[in-house]
């Protein structure tokens, strides 16, 4: 982001988001600029560390040395602590910018304006009206989507009856066809998932 902010600019206005990474730059800078001074701080403690050390192995007084070097520590305390206020936003922050758009995807305000890449077969012609899959879907009762929109929003279908079995005979050819066919190894995962592990795949903070 850093090194390509006008790419990642353009990418997130062209997926009609308002979120602008002149902030998120900016917490960036910051951030460098106490690391900078936190590791120079760190490098002055060792060398007081050092002197101190020195003089006591020579049987010489050091309140002076010890002194600056409890100024030093409070001052690496103080940074250490904005540092990660800073690095808390930063990841708060970096996980709403979305992914690039790749250079191939046409631009476009929705599915309508979306481009036909390629056509196959030969398409019939029919005498009669042709029904989409979710008219007769519904009329066969294999999906509610009424019901679905209640528990999770639009987009969503609550399989039904011999809706629910066709998925599920759907995934166990696939996984079947997978495991047997093509050679993967079949993994059953827990059913929960912490938060880093989600936020790993994108479903968190979202």
């Amino acid at each position: 982001i850093r090194d390509n902010s006008e790419v990642v600019q353009e990418s997130i206005s062209n997926k009609q988001s308002d979120i602008d990474i002149n902030n998120f730059l900016d917490l960036d800078t910051n951030r460098r600029v106490y690391i900078k001074e936190v590791e120079e701080l760190r490098a002055e403690k060792n060398s007081v560390s050092n002197t101190i050390a020195t003089l006591k192995k020579h049987g010489k007084d050091a309140t002076s040395e010890i002194g600056s070097m409890r100024i030093v520590s409070e001052n690496i305390k103080e940074i250490e602590k904005g540092l990660n206020e800073l690095e808390k936003e930063i990841q708060k922050q970096i996980y709403y910018i979305p992914n690039l758009v790749h250079s191939s995807v046409p631009l476009g305000k929705n599915e309508t304006e979306n481009i036909l890449v390629k056509e196959w077969g030969i398409k019939p012609e029919l005498n009669f009206e042709i029904k989409d899959h979710i008219e007769i879907g519904e009329t066969l009762g294999l999906f509610d989507f009424k019901r679905a929109v209640k528990m999770t929003g639009a987009s969503f279908p609550l399989y039904t009856g011999v809706g629910a079995q066709l998925e599920r005979a759907l995934i166990n050819f696939m996984l079947d066809y997978h495991v047997e066919k093509l050679g993967y190894l079949e993994l059953s995962p827990p059913l929960l998932a912490n938060r880093q592990a989600m936020q790993n795949t994108g479903q968190l903070p979202k």
